[in-house]
């Protein structure tokens, strides 16, 4: 009796772990999809062309000057931002991002570090060149993050605190309304 009732356990048990297992493999292959779609959206957005394009330099969209400046890129079609690009002169890097949105919604951001490196002999950094440091991109649906791919190491980071969905969601948001007045 007791063979019997340990059989039937674990028979429940490996129908439940394939039944996670299948769940779970859907699951990715969901995101897969979707991961592809927003990619050929943004794909779309960067190879169209006859964008109205509006662009504010520093104090126009930064309430704090960076040392290298900054700038704002909006693109524009039918009235809708489809595209931001901003872009942050630092001391140590250039910092990139770019918003992509479909359907007024927020789909894609990119995110590049690009450090000036540091110079041994003149022990100073080396302004006239740029090393990609880091990566990123944030994959949107229904104002929801759902995947982050990064590679490399940011310098400096936002810190442990920030959630970076809300933080893209806003920021993306406050660009819309800073192009669009």
């Amino acid at each position: 009796m007791k063979n019997k009732s340990t059989f039937i356990t674990l028979f429940i048990l490996i129908i439940v772990v394939l039944f996670v297992f299948f769940i779970s493999q859907k699951s990715r292959e969901k995101k897969v999809v979707q991961i592809k779609n927003i990619q050929d959206k943004v794909q779309l957005i960067d190879s169209e062309k006859g964008y109205q394009v509006k662009i504010l330099n520093n104090e126009q969209f930064l309430d704090q000057m960076t040392d290298g400046g900054g700038q704002l890129i909006g693109y524009l079609k039918d009235g809708k931002v489809v595209k931001i690009v901003e872009q942050l002169g630092l001391s140590y890097a250039v910092k990139t991002y770019r918003y992509y949105f479909s359907e007024d919604q927020l789909i894609l951001v990119y995110e590049k570090d690009e450090n000036f490196p540091y110079n041994e002999t003149t022990q100073a950094l080396n302004y006239t060149k740029l090393e990609l440091a880091f990566e990123g991109r944030y994959f949107f649906e229904k104002e929801k993050l759902i995947d982050t791919q990064t590679t490399g190491t940011k310098r400096f980071s936002e810190g442990d605190n920030t959630n970076i969905e809300e933080f893209f969601l806003k920021i993306a948001k406050e660009n819309i309304g800073l192009l669009t007045k």
